[in-house]
């Protein structure tokens, strides 16, 4: 430590003197201690380090990070302290290295085939804190592999074990082969396994068909690379067949005159045959039929059948109800169908005339027939009355009566007669017309009668305009009245300046209200206030009055309602300046109609006059393209005189060889009107520099339609035109650069994209284009386009069904061109007995009705198309005609 020391000098003869210094002990340094890394094995326990070296008295030691269990390094800091000691840190490495796995073993295994998975597994147990993991450790078929076991934990060095495992074949079993019988039916025969086969066997036959009667060994002989071939045998016997499935029924003919007999129903084995006996018959009667089937293979069958011939029925014939609408004529009936040979029809009570209904008899009768009896109803029923209609009507209100009546011609006999069909008022009723005859139902018509009110004509009401004088304004009405009709105004007076809508109402009891508007407008009267002439002042001087007269005030007013004043422009020195308005108002109802004048500041009056030395630089930036028109020039310069003094004068300067569409700086003089009291002794012009801008490049392009339909027949179509968007210029150059994109089929000209190809492209829908926009001074603007071109579906398509191949000239082929834009084009042209004519895959070839070499004959055929593309297919008759 420190501390501060005091030393005091005394003596009788002299001044005592006081002295301090301070005492400081600085600690010791330890040394002899060392601190050294160790390493052990791993074991599951706490390991720490510890210092080596006696410490010093009164020192101590610290550990941080002094113990570690599991695998793995860590450093390790003691550190030494002391009060008189500075303090000493050291580290060292702890480090756990690992231990060796054992106790554990790995062995080989064999397995007999079962179809399932088998693995090895280790023996032994594994330390605390390592796992086992497996390569390679599953078979399921027969063979052996290397299984691999690895165990390893974090605080072990890994330990790998090999061993077989092995899969030995199984025996099959559960599967048999028996002895199999068949009777013959002409097919071969074979034997089959039963059981089921083990998973990944097959069996194999031999000697296993036959088709004859007899018999013979079959051998089955099963394996599997899993299993043990198994070997059995059995006997295949054919036994002889019988005949089924054939019967012989009675039948029962109607009479119709031809003669009858019967047939078994069945098929037939093959190599068998039927033979009949007394199987024949036309007039009425029955008999038996015997039908016996024979063959080589088969046992002899004999079957028996009655054969019937029964009466026949009159059928095909009817007799319906009919119904009659009254017209004075006598009304019959008759059977409808066609009568059997040899049969005729009577009819009893048939005929009627007047409205009712009886009932009539048609007899059928015939030698060879049953008697056929029909019935059917004979009815007139009362005649409709028609060609009437009774149509609603409307008048315009007139002061007269209006009624309606019907239209048409009525029948004969018949009358009408009208109800509540008188009106003359505005409003609408209903009148009914009945129409009456004893041989007709009565007809009753119903309509509305109308009476709508007037409309009131020629009369207008127009817009008017006054200008202000102080007195009110207000509209009327152009045209006559329709008597009994009034008008009356809304709106209808203004004085001031302003615009005000006015409604004229016109009304009348028998008239439809009309409502007319105009606008009644009062503009501002013109006020002409003219500046005095000869305004000025000598320089250094305060303004005078800026005066002035005005004129056009409305009756009774004057300048009094004048505010403000006119003002000049700013500025002292010698020159002119311009008399505006300034902040002179005159109210809402006067428009000032201003002429102004020069105000002047004058030179004060000198011995001698100034002499001009120079002007002030000035200089311009305009856009590319301003013309000289648009350019705002300066209108005035500063002149320096001799004298230090700056004096702003009129200048009008010399444009010659301005091009506005050249960028860069040029330089133009100017010419002044030297006032009294300046001298120029050496020609000084005024200089303005102007700055043209580069032009910029254009800022877009817009192409104003991006899609066309394809024409099968044109190779040239337009499909919009393109717009440069460049707020400085109009000249452009459009071009579409070689080899870029899909640029190979389109072309511009004049600004218009085009299609200019004849090539197919067949299948592409969407086209992508680079349009290149270079202006004038070569700025270059580049763009891509999306195209679309549309097809026309094969479903909308008309396919031509007529073509005459005459060679005038003249629709000599056929084909269909407008499917060139598709892929997976097939068009098949067959004649109707199923043999192709012509075939093609290119939409652009056509048929000139030649098949071989040859020409085809007049006729009709059949045409298919497949597009591949969409999946479409049409079919249709084509006709080849010979002009």
């Amino acid at each position: 430590g420190s501390q501060e020391v005091t030393a005091t000098i005394t003596g009788d003869n002299y001044t005592s003197l006081v002295l301090t210094a301070d005492l400081e002990v600085t600690p010791a340094t330890v040394t002899d201690i060392t601190f050294a890394d160790d390493s052990f094995v791993y074991d599951g326990t706490a390991k720490s380090l510890v210092i080596a070296g006696t410490l010093p008295e009164g020192t101590s030691v610290s550990y941080s990070n002094n113990s570690r269990t599991d695998v793995g390094s860590q450093e390790v800091t003691a550190t030494i302290t002391g009060d008189n000691y500075t303090s000493l840190v050291l580290t060292a490495d702890l480090t756990i290295t690992p231990a060796t796995i054992t106790g554990v073993t790995f062995e080989n295994g064999s397995f007999v085939f079962d179809g399932t998975e088998k693995s090895l597994a280790i023996t032994g147990i594994l330390s605390d804190g390592t796992s086992v993991s497996y390569a390679s450790n599953s078979r399921t078929n027969v063979g052996t592999q290397e299984v691999t076991a690895t165990i390893t934990g974090s605080n072990y060095n890994t330990l790998v074990l090999t061993a077989d495992l092995t899969i030995t074949p199984a025996d099959i079993t559960g599967i048999t082969l028996e002895d199999g019988s068949f009777v013959y039916d002409g097919t071969a025969k074979a034997l089959a396994i039963s059981g089921t086969l083990p998973d990944g066997t097959s069996v194999a036959y031999s000697d296993n068909s036959r088709t004859d009667v007899g018999s013979q060994e079959v051998t089955a002989t099963i394996t599997g690379s899993n299993h043990t071939t198994l070997v059995l045998t059995a006997d295949l016997t054919i036994t002889p067949a019988t005949v089924t499935d054939i019967t012989f029924e009675d039948e029962s003919f109607v009479y119709d005159g031809t003669a009858k007999s019967l047939v078994i129903a069945g098929i037939l084995p093959e190599g068998t045959s039927v033979s009949y006996s007394n199987n024949f018959r036309t007039d009425v009667g029955t008999q038996e039929v015997t039908a016996t089937i024979t063959g080589s293979n088969y046992n002899t069958q004999v079957l028996t059948a009655d054969l019937t011939i029964t009466p026949a029925e009159v059928d095909g014939v009817i007799f319906e109800d009919a119904s009659f609408v009254f017209d004075g004529i006598a009304k019959s009936l008759a059977i409808t169908g066609t009568l059997p040979d040899g049969t005729s029809v009577a009819y009893t009570n048939n005929s009627r005339t007047d409205v009712g209904t009886q009932q009539v008899t048609a007899t059928i009768t015939g030698s060879n027939y049953n008697t056929l009896e029909l019935t059917a109803d004979l009815t007139i029923t009362p005649a409709d009355i028609t060609g009437i209609s009774f149509d609603d009507a409307s008048f315009v209100f007139d002061g007269t009566v209006k009624t309606l009546v019907i239209i048409g011609t009525l029948p004969e006999g018949t009358s009408v007669s009208y109800a509540n069909n008188s009106r003359t008022d505005v409003g609408s009723q209903e009148v009914t017309a009945t129409i009456t005859g004893d041989n007709y139902t009565t007809l009753v018509l119903t309509a509305d009668l109308t009476i709508t009110p007037a409309t009131i004509r020629g009369i207008t009401f127009e817009d008017e305009s006054f200008v202000y004088d102080g007195t009110a304004k207000s509209l009327a009405i152009s045209g006559t009245l329709p008597e009994g009709t009034t008008v009356n105004y809304t709106d209808n007076s203004w004085t001031d300046v302003g615009r005000q809508e006015v409604t004229a109402t016109i009304s009348g009891a028998n008239y439809t209200t009309l409502a007319l508007t105009a606008d009644l407008s009062v503009t501002q009267a013109t006020l002409k206030i003219m500046m005095d002439e000869g305004l000025n002042k000598v320089v250094g001087e305060a303004d005078p009055e800026l005066t002035y007269t005005a004129a056009g005030f409305a009756m009774g007013e004057d300048e009094g309602i004048l505010g403000g004043s006119p003002e000049r422009e700013s500025g002292e020195e010698v020159g002119t300046y311009a008399i505006g308005i300034g902040s002179l108002t005159t109210g809402d109802n006067y428009t000032i109609d201003f002429v102004g004048a020069e105000f002047e500041i004058l030179m004060a009056e000198v011995d001698e006059p100034d002499t001009i030395t120079g002007f002030v630089a000035q200089s311009l930036e305009v856009l590319w393209g301003t013309p000289e028109t648009e350019l705002n020039l300066p209108v005035e310069t500063v002149v320096i005189t001799s004298a230090g003094e700056f004096v702003n004068l009129a200048v009008e300067w010399d444009l010659m060889g301005y091009e506005p569409l050249e960028a860069g700086i040029s330089s133009y003089f100017g010419v002044i009107e030297i006032p009294s009291g300046l001298i120029n002794p050496d020609e000084l012009q005024p200089t303005l520099e102007i700055t043209v801008f580069a032009k910029p490049a254009p800022e877009d392009i817009i192409l104003s339609a991006n899609s066309f339909v394809a024409a099968p027949d044109q190779f040239f179509q337009e499909i919009g035109a393109f717009t440069v968007i460049d707020p400085t210029d109009n000249v452009h150059t459009l071009s579409l650069p070689d080899g870029v994109q899909d640029n190979g089929y389109f072309e511009v000209l004049d600004g218009i994209l085009f299609w200019s190809s004849g090539e197919q492209a067949e299948g592409r829908t969407d086209f992508t284009i680079l349009l290149r926009v270079t202006d004038r001074v070569g700025n270059v603007l580049e763009k891509d386009f999306q195209i679309t071109r549309e097809r026309t579906p094969l479903e909308q398509l008309e396919i031509a069904n007529t073509f005459t191949p005459n060679g005038d000239g003249i629709n000599d082929t056929w084909g269909v061109p407008a499917l060139r834009y598709y892929s997976g084009v097939r068009i098949s042209v067959f004649a109707v007995g199923g043999d192709r004519m012509f075939y093609t895959e290119d939409a652009d070839v056509r048929w000139d009705g030649v098949f071989n070499s040859k020409e085809m004959p007049v006729g009709a055929y059949l045409y298919v198309i497949e597009v591949g593309e969409t999946g479409e297919v049409k079919r249709g008759m084509l006709n080849l005609l010979s002009k």
